[in-house]
């Protein structure tokens, strides 16, 4: 790949009258040397060897490995949704029992109004009779 010889690796590229450099593989992509593999003479008559260059190991299957984008985002949708569905479900489980704590406690907070409006009904009245008492004393100076 970086213009390094593979000769002394086993690259018979040197040695074979090819032309794979000009030609390539894959539909005119690359070959051997080009993506950094040494040529095996393979295209030389009387080659010793007509097996693959590698052979596929058959039928293993892996977790995920033959998923594709769409499978992994729609299970990562699903995902998504789930948390979104279970964050709801507990947020309103939640706001329920708050409502229901607060309501409990209205009778407490009901309880703490009527005590408040008697003080204030109390003050009220504490205050008109200051107002008496101020006019009497007034009218008791004018007289």
């Amino acid at each position: 790949k970086k213009g390094y010889c593979l000769y002394y690796m086993g690259c018979k590229g040197p040695n074979t009258f090819n032309s794979c450099a000009v030609i390539k593989w894959n539909n005119c992509i690359s070959y051997p040397i080009q993506s950094g593999h040494g040529c095996i003479g393979c295209a030389e008559p009387n080659f010793w060897d007509y097996a693959p260059l590698y052979s596929h190991i058959p039928d293993v299957h892996g977790i995920g490995i033959e998923a594709t984008a769409d499978k992994i985002g729609a299970a990562l949708s699903a995902v998504t949704l789930g948390g979104v569905l279970a964050h709801a479900v507990v947020t309103n489980i939640q706001k329920r029992k708050l409502i229901k704590n607060q309501l409990d406690d209205i009778s407490i907070n009901t309880e703490e109004y009527e005590r408040q409006k008697a003080r204030m009904e109390e003050e009220r009245r504490q205050i008109a009779d200051r107002e008496k008492q101020e006019k009497g004393e007034e009218s008791k100076k004018t007289n």
